[in-house]
């Protein structure tokens, strides 16, 4: 939680922004609650020493870099390994043989919207270092976490939408002493005018209107049929 917690500042543009696990607080008979407030954000450093820092980090993704692993190609990461020594309780010096493997991600890197940390107590195997062992999983993870949050990337780049599609008003005509101009339209919107008794349509073929007979604007009387050739 302290590395989290030193991440938002780097994240936030140079804001500490404390951690929430905590919604509320109940007693021990669960009958009372009350709400829990976690500490007020602040800034620690200034904006421009935070957007440099990430710009420093991003650049650790590199070739030359020690967080080449946690790569994602269409993706930016600001990336920190880590590798530290474990103090032996019996000597109180730095152990030669237990560390500590992490690697941290901010991304995007540009404007944060997530952190990954990985932590290796222990490491057994060929390497202990953090980015060897620690940075693939970042990868993996922000691979996965991505597209689930819905956090834009090159291959799947993100759309504002208002949420609200307009849908054109359909056209119907109005039935007068001539006859309308049915074409564009389909079965569904012809279906008033098949349910009036003092009309007669015959529909051909299967669509939209593409020809009519009469032709609109001829008169209507009581005897006439309209046929519609629809494709």
């Amino acid at each position: 939680m302290q590395m989290l917690l030193a991440a938002t500042i780097i994240a936030y543009d140079g804001i500490l922004v404390p951690p929430r696990i905590v919604s509320r607080i109940r007693s021990s008979d669960g009958k009372t609650e009350q709400p829990y407030s976690p500490p007020v954000s602040r800034r620690v450093i200034r904006a421009e020493t935070a957007k440099a820092m990430r710009t420093y980090m991003e650049a650790v993704t590199s070739n030359i870099g020690t967080g080449w692993r946690a790569n994602v190609s269409d993706l930016s990461l600001a990336v920190k390994t880590g590798t530290a020594q474990i103090t032996d309780p019996a000597t109180g010096a730095y152990s030669n043989s237990d560390f500590i493997a992490s690697c941290m991600a901010l991304l995007p890197a540009e404007d944060p919207s997530l952190v990954l940390y990985v932590v290796i107590i222990k490491p057994q195997g060929e390497s202990y270092l953090g980015g060897r062992i620690a940075a693939p999983s970042i990868r993996q993870a922000a691979e996965s976490l991505v597209d689930y949050l819905g956090i834009p990337r090159g291959r799947n780049p993100q759309v504002n939408h208002s949420g609200t599609i307009p849908l054109p008003s359909e056209n119907i005509p109005v039935l007068g002493n001539t006859v309308p101009n049915f074409s564009g339209l389909s079965k569904r919107q012809l279906l008033p005018f098949l349910l009036r008794d003092e009309l007669t349509i015959e529909m051909r073929g299967d669509g939209w209107v593409k020809r009519q007979s009469p032709a609109p604007g001829t008169p209507l009387g009581p005897n006439t049929t309209i046929i519609l050739e629809m494709e």
